[in-house]
């Protein structure tokens, strides 16, 4: 068996950083994702132009969220499935738009706020101060969590 336990060991090298082609034509998205993955765990900048046909636009100002299932390179926006938001203050129900985001969910961020490495994804949205940090792994699953200030009004939307 070529490379046996010991290969399988071996740490990745040359991996893509996860923001590679994330803007313009790349078509690809930052989230956490672990090899043959079943969900890929990415946040959602758009969901109806070419430009965001993964979801996610790196010159993007704001997230709608964060969903499951994403694709790269398909130059046509699909899945983008089971959307989580997560928010402090009242529930709003709608997304808002670019413009306005303040007028929905989505949420103004700073790429000066936000890290990705393969398998792990991170990011505090600015109005609400909430950190959102997803992780991918091979054997275990995947998971997200949601970190936010104690308030009496705090709120997590599918």
């Amino acid at each position: 068996m070529a490379g046996g336990r010991r290969g399988r060991r071996r740490r990745a090298r040359g991996l893509r950083p996860p923001f590679v082609g994330t803007q313009g034509e790349g078509n690809t998205y930052p989230g956490a994702v672990a090899p043959f993955g079943m969900i890929q765990l990415s946040p959602d900048t758009d969901k109806e132009l070419w430009e965001t046909a993964s979801g996610y636009e790196y010159s993007d100002s704001s997230i709608i969220g964060f969903s499951l299932t994403h694709l790269n390179g398909t130059g046509i926006p699909d899945l983008g499935d089971i959307l989580f938001t997560s928010a402090v203050g009242t529930p709003k129900f709608i997304p808002g738009s670019k413009a306005r985001p303040d007028s929905g969910y989505r949420s103004p961020y700073s790429h000066g706020d936000e890290s990705a490495s393969p398998g792990y994804y991170r990011v505090r949205l600015r109005n609400s101060g909430v950190t959102v940090e997803l992780t991918a792994r091979t054997a275990r699953g995947s998971s997200g969590s949601a970190t936010r200030r104690a308030t009496a009004r705090s709120s997590s939307s599918i």
